[in-house]
């Protein structure tokens, strides 16, 4: 099946017998990243992406099957997207789709700075 294809979650979750499951508060337990003053200034001024939740987990499940044939084995696929003011994120194990279903906003940077660094926390002294 090409990328293409998984034109909504639905398409991806019948395709790939996906559980999509939104947990509550996914993330509570991440401690938060200060930002430096030159990030906090460019998110404030520059930032305006779209969010698109159902295309972001329609590149988990080709990511995690990806890793599987080239012989690595993550166990955790994480997602993110935003409007540049909002962030949502998720994540896939095996075969579930967990999304956070709390809204994470800008003003919260620090929270979200430690979202995003959590993956890589077993690769780096973090």
């Amino acid at each position: 099946m090409a990328y293409s294809d998984f034109t909504t979650i639905a398409k991806v979750r019948e395709s790939f017998n996906l559980t999509v499951e939104e947990a509550l508060n996914l993330f509570a337990d991440i401690p938060e990243v200060l930002p430096s003053s030159y990030l906090q200034t460019t998110l404030n001024e520059n930032v305006s992406l779209a969010t698109a939740i159902n295309t972001e987990k329609a590149r988990m499940v080709p990511t995690q099957l990806f890793n599987q044939r080239n012989g690595e084995q993550i166990k955790s696929i994480y997602g993110a997207v935003t409007t540049g003011t909002d962030w949502k994120f998720l994540q896939l194990i095996d075969s579930t789709i967990s999304i956070d279903k709390r809204d994470y906003f800008i003003n919260e940077v620090s929270q979200i700075l430690g979202i995003l660094r959590m993956p890589f926390k077993d690769f780096y002294a973090i």
